[in-house]
């Protein structure tokens, strides 16, 4: 399609580089991107058409040092693909990642934000599942044995009522952008060698600062689902 990252170049991992060519590409936008949002920039590069690439969400938590970008590539297409990555900082305050999922058949992009109870808007925040892996930037900076110690880094994709204008993930607030289609990104210590670390606690809160409503960290159903089932006198 003749897309090229204009951005200076940075070498990629060998597993990204036995992918094929879609795939490096999308690689490279998601750590451009990662590289506008550390400078304080908008995910979307304005030189790059929404018609050719749409940058659907994008989130970093410098502190931790990691980011999840969101691309559907040709939305308009019936070939469109979607494509999610998993980004880190390394020691050289570069951002790099294996490589991200392969891409998959993107679903329509998403329509208008909604009020929660509206047609396609049930909760306040509505989880649309995610991924994570162990941290590939520790893994590649210490010894094998150590690797049972390597903390882990996931995302999840969610859809935010019109009515919250900022998330708080953990400590860290986030705005919600004005499609309420967000990806929010953490770093944390695992349970157990076998057990992924917990998504944080996520709040939304609204313009005056109240919290609408919240989703734990093992729960994919925010506190005002919750409270909208009827309960045991209304069975």
């Amino acid at each position: 399609m003749g897309f090229r990252i204009r951005p200076r170049r940075h070498p990629i991992p060998d597993e990204v580089t036995r992918a094929p060519r879609p795939s490096v590409r999308a690689h490279r936008l998601a750590r451009h991107v990662a590289e506008r949002m550390a400078r304080g920039r908008a995910p979307q590069p304005r030189w790059l058409p929404r018609r050719q690439v749409t940058v659907v969400a994008a989130d970093a938590d410098l502190a931790e040092g990691v980011a999840a970008v969101w691309t559907v590539w040709r939305p308009r297409s019936a070939r469109a693909l979607s494509y999610t990555h998993l980004l880190e900082r390394d020691g050289r305050d570069t951002w790099v990642s294996p490589g991200g999922e392969d891409g998959a058949d993107a679903e329509p992009l998403p329509g208008p934000r909604r009020a929660a109870g509206e047609p396609g808007q049930v909760g306040m925040i509505e989880c649309a599942g995610g991924e994570g892996w162990v941290s590939f930037v520790y893994c590649r900076e210490h010894d094998p044995s150590t690797f049972h110690r390597a903390p882990w880094v996931g995302s999840a994709r969610l859809r935010v009522a019109a009515e919250a204008t900022d998330l708080l993930v953990g400590g860290r607030r986030v705005p919600v952008p004005p499609s309420g289609t967000m990806l929010v990104v953490w770093r944390g210590p695992r349970r157990s060698p076998s057990r992924p670390a917990p998504r944080p606690p996520i709040s939304c809160i609204s313009a005056d600062g109240t919290v609408l409503s919240t989703l734990s960290p093992l729960t994919d159903v925010d506190s005002h689902t919750w409270s909208q089932l009827p309960g045991p006198r209304d069975l």
